[in-house]
Order: structure tokens, then sequence, then C-alpha cells
């Protein structure tokens, strides 16, 4: 396993995602990034692990052990998201006359 220093931390979302799809495509869609550019990330994990992570069973893609133990701590991930995401800030409007000023 390479430095953590240098890793990409970025690329854990992408792992995730990965590991959750099973297919580079359907991980690219979900994440909004082009199939090209999931499979560099795919390829830096793979670096990164000196693992394959994801290998092609026929038209399926099976995860490798170290892949499948990493899946199964995605729930620490997942409370880790959760915890990272900004509150909402969405407006509570108690009454409209409260938001707005009207002209007579």
């Amino acid at each position: 396993m390479a430095n953590l220093n240098r890793f990409d931390f970025n690329l854990l979302l992408a792992l995730d995602t990965l590991l959750s799809e099973r297919s580079v495509t359907r991980a690219a869609d979900r994440l909004c990034v082009t199939q090209p550019a999931l499979s560099g990330s795919l390829q830096r994990l793979r670096q990164h692990f000196d693992d394959p992570l994801l290998l092609r069973v026929g038209r399926e893609m099976e995860l490798t052990p170290k892949a499948f133990r990493s899946e199964r701590s995605k729930v620490s991930f997942s409370s880790l998201k959760m915890r990272l995401r900004p509150k909402s800030t969405a407006l509570k409007a108690s009454s409209p006359s409260s938001l707005f000023a009207t002209s007579s």
C-alpha cells in the first residue's frame, strides 16, 4: 500500500461507487463522470491497493477478496459521508407575509 500522504482521497468516492455498482459504466453514470475517467481512477486505486479490486468474469465484474473486505467496511465510509455533509440551509417559511413585503 502506498503512502497516505500521496493518496487522493477523492478516489474513496469512486471506490465506494465501484464496489456497490460492480460496473465501471454504471458507476461513472452515477458519479456523472465519463467511463474513461473512472477507469483511470480504478487504475490508480489498483496501484494504491496493489490489487485488481474488480475482475471481469464473463460479462460481470467480481470483487477480489480485498475489495470484498473493503465493501464490508463501507458502513464506516457512509457514516463519514453523512457527518461531512453540510447541514441543509433550506428556508423555513412560517408564513408568506413574513417573507415578502407587498405594496398596496
